[in-house]
């Protein structure tokens, strides 16, 4: 976040009645594409009032926590990958109201499931389940900071997860003693925003590429940090939550 404009000095209490929040407390962001109809550039979307954002386009790249846009559709926005995770989400049908029930940690649940026409997931119930997978990522602000965010991907878009987490664990480095695989937060990559399509439609979905591994040591030491400290975090807390969207419009 940009610093905010100062017209009193509040210098000698800084951080005061903060001294308690931590990481836990602290709402981590999204990076999500904006599809034709989300809220933030349909205006016939019920939410558009309280989503909308001016000068947004479909395929761009934005932040959900703070609204901004962070990559143009057509321009690629740098991260750095410091974690993954994959869970089950229960979703609730859209036509009953949509929403989460239950984010499950173990495949089993889709041994209770049955594919649909829409090669989905579903439950005895009729809510459906969406193996997601997420990735903790780095990306600079403006002010050129590190910001942590989360992005999540199911549907068609596990095949990007795949082809991601593939890229990473095929790079080798040579080391003192012979060749390894550095770890996930060794290179820094490019994502950006493509067309896709299928018999049901058409969508904006994820493009992954390698950008170079990283030679800066503060950002280095910076992701190693926050990869050490999420994870830590994962410990007492459940796996990241889904956003309430898709990555396909239907």
């Amino acid at each position: 976040m940009s610093d905010q404009i100062q017209t009193l000095d509040f210098s000698s209490q800084a951080g005061q009645g903060l001294d308690n929040v931590s990481n836990e407390d602290i709402q981590i962001p999204y990076l999500q594409i904006i599809q034709t109809n989300s809220p933030e550039v349909d205006k016939a979307n019920q939410d558009h009032a309280i989503k909308g954002i001016t000068g947004a386009s479909s395929g761009d790249i934005f932040n959900t926590q703070t609204r901004q846009i962070l990559s143009p559709f057509g321009q690629a926005l740098t991260v750095i990958p410091i974690h993954y995770e994959k869970a089950y989400v229960e979703w609730r049908p859209r036509e009953d109201g949509g929403g989460i029930v239950n984010v499950h940690k173990s495949s089993g649940i889709l041994n209770d499931t049955e594919r649909n026409e829409k090669n989905k997931d579903i439950l005895p119930n009729g809510n459906i389940v969406e193996t997601t997978a997420y990735h903790m990522v780095l990306y600079k602000t403006e002010t050129n900071e590190w910001q942590k965010a989360i992005i999540s991907m199911q549907s068609t878009q596990l095949k990007k997860s795949r082809q991601w987490l593939s890229k990473a664990t095929s790079i080798r480095l040579t080391g003192p003693n012979g060749s390894y695989t550095p770890p996930i937060f060794s290179h820094t990559y490019l994502l950006s925003a493509v067309t896709e399509s299928n018999k049901h439609g058409s969508w904006f979905g994820w493009k992954v590429e390698i950008e170079g591994v990283i030679t800066d040591q503060e950002d280095y030491k910076i992701a190693v940090d926050s990869s050490e400290a999420y994870t830590q975090q994962l410990v007492s807390s459940d796996q990241p939550k889904a956003l309430d969207s898709k990555a396909e419009p239907f």
